[in-house]
């Protein structure tokens, strides 16, 4: 029995296709006064956590800059707290901007 469409990774010669990263969520980064000051997308990968950790000590203190996320684990938040930034978990529809 062959696997549904769209599961093997195998093209007509039985090579292995490369994965292709998805490209992440647009992040948007904002202000003491709920203004956003930048934004961009994130790679759900950990050169991607990386360079979004990067980016945001670019901006300031990474102490004085807390990440609200929906998740309170995962690679991206270890990747955030190894960098410093404070990580504040929040439920999907608290923030409305």
């Amino acid at each position: 029995m062959s696997p549904p469409s769209g599961v093997d990774r195998r093209d007509r010669l039985g090579r292995r296709k490369p994965r292709r990263l998805r490209p992440g969520p647009r992040r948007e980064v904002l202000d003491l006064a709920g203004k956003k000051k930048t934004a961009f997308t994130v790679e759900h990968s950990a050169a991607g956590f990386t360079e979004f950790a990067r980016r945001l000590a670019g901006l300031g203190d990474p102490g004085l800059a807390p990440v609200a996320l929906e998740r309170p684990d995962g690679r991206l938040v270890d990747a955030l707290l190894e960098s410093g930034h404070p990580v504040v978990p929040v439920k999907p529809n608290a923030i409305k901007v």
